[in-house]
């Protein structure tokens, strides 16, 4: 009976009461809006941080490759962005002579050669 008696008619009280209601729909609808959009917001979120941890698992992958690599015969080289393992120390290469590893994982020409001839020395990394 508070609100009625603060108005000298039904009238006004009522459409006090309907404004209120008004502006509290808006409110609502806003923070509703406001939500949805802060929950899309966390979607795209877990999407990137997803595609992150997936990096990251690809990466500790190669990593753990490669530290199963660390030997004095093996080195890893790259031939056209992919990677390698060259085994071995001391190569005879028909046409070019001898070769040490380190001489030879330098000579990335001579690498896209071998790898053409599908040496052995050459295997993929995994």
């Amino acid at each position: 009976m508070k609100i009625v008696d603060k108005f000298t008619d039904l009238d006004k009280a009522l459409a006090y009461i309907t404004e209120i209601n008004a502006e509290y729909a808006n409110l609502v609808a806003q923070k509703k809006a406001e939500s949805d959009r802060a929950n899309g917001d966390i979607e795209s979120l877990k999407d990137e941080l997803n595609d992150a941890n997936a990096i990251i698992t690809d990466l500790g992958a190669q990593l753990a490759a490669l530290s199963e690599i660390s030997a004095p015969d093996k080195k890893v080289v790259s031939i056209k962005g992919d990677q390698y393992v060259l085994t071995g120390t001391d190569f005879l290469i028909p046409g070019v002579g001898p070769k040490k590893l380190d001489e030879l994982a330098a000579d990335e020409k001579l690498l896209e050669k071998l790898l053409a001839k599908e040496s052995s020395i050459l295997t993929p990394v995994s």
